[in-house]
């Protein structure tokens, strides 16, 4: 039944150890209400379309205010862990890195680990590189207090922007009054306008001041710098919450009373904004053969005309996304979103 699909599906990644990314608080409070609703097997099945594969080919109408699966505060905590075993905070086995770099870096320079761990050594550095993890990963877990780049702002120690998309104005109370009648399982009334969208940008102020210096001197006819929003003062963990929390895993996050963050989606390559960095050169990382459907179905839902969406998103070599691919020094393209056997 649906139920048991629901709730198995919960279970099996409880019992595989990924309990911890499954956003239960909200999930239950959705299972409370759904028991409520008055028309409870049509809500039923909105629950179970989280759970369908391929959602961000289709986003339904209320994917900016429905309750999501991923805790993603979970992900931002996953992310600091590794961020601070790299930065050398906590238990780090200085000595160990050290040792292991010697050994190893040879051997591994310019390939994955999947590659790398086939050549003669190459198991044996992959052991010793995961005991000195595992060991920083068990003596962190046994401190009070542990000094963390997730509390840091954004851009402390080296250049560092973190993407968002913004909806802010009369489309943040509408997303608002969406929300409430999602939560109370009346059909959801939310037509924003294009007007109140904007492109958001965590870092630190000096740098964004930079990069809109930039946009607005180079760039000034772009949608992308006409609607840039500097976000100051975020720390690694909120902008590791929130940028990755996309409509159909996440609804929005308000940031304030009049501005809701829905997903770093809206600005998939960031070119000009990494020029304004000051750099000689910018990589651009692409997936092979992307037509930004998730990303045109997505800005349409707040309120993008199609003639928008071509502008922004479309293969035409006028259109914003093609624009900013060709100033890129490089372009490295990726399978990364494909899913094989």
């Amino acid at each position: 039944t649906g139920p048991d699909f629901v709730l198995g599906i919960l279970r099996a990644l409880a019992n595989r150890g990924f309990g911890d990314l499954v956003n239960f608080v909200d999930l239950a409070a959705l299972f409370h209400l759904l028991l409520q609703s008055p028309r409870p097997r049509l809500h039923l099945e909105d629950l179970i379309d989280e759970f369908i594969p391929g959602l961000f080919a289709a986003l339904p109408n209320d994917a900016f205010v429905r309750t999501g699966i991923v805790n993603f505060n979970h992900i931002a905590e996953l992310f600091g862990r590794i961020g601070d075993f790299y930065s050398g905070y906590g238990p780090y086995n200085n000595r160990g890195m050290e040792q292991w770099l010697d050994r190893c870096t040879e051997l591994f320079v310019g390939l994955s680990w999947d590659e790398a761990i086939e050549l003669d050594g190459g198991n044996l550095c992959e052991a010793d590189f995961l005991r000195i993890y595992n060991q920083f990963l068990r003596q962190r877990g046994n401190l009070r207090f542990v000094r963390s780049r997730l509390d840091e702002p954004v851009g402390t120690h080296r250049y560092a922007l973190v993407v968002t998309s913004l909806i802010v104005g009369d489309a943040a109370a509408q997303w608002r009054a969406a929300s409430e009648q999602y939560r109370q399982w009346q059909d959801v009334t939310f037509s924003p306008s294009f007007d109140d969208f904007r492109y958001g940008y965590f870092g630190d102020e000096t740098q964004l001041d930079r990069v809109v210096a930039n946009l607005r001197a180079d760039y000034s006819d772009r949608i992308r710098a006409q609607r840039f929003e500097p976000l100051v003062g975020y720390t690694w963990k909120e902008t590791l919450s929130i940028s990755p929390a996309e409509p159909g895993l996440s609804p929005g996050i308000p940031l304030n009373d009049d501005t809701i963050a829905v997903g770093g989606w809206s600005d998939p390559l960031r070119v000009n904004v990494a020029y304004g960095l000051g750099p000689k050169r910018v990589i651009a990382v692409v997936v092979r053969n992307d037509t930004y459907s998730f990303e045109r179905r997505a800005i349409g839902l707040l309120g993008a005309s199609e003639e928008q969406q071509e502008e922004l998103y479309s293969n035409d070599v006028e259109s914003e996304v093609l624009k900013e691919l060709s100033n890129a020094t490089g372009v490295w393209c990726t399978d990364w979103g494909f899913i094989s056997d």
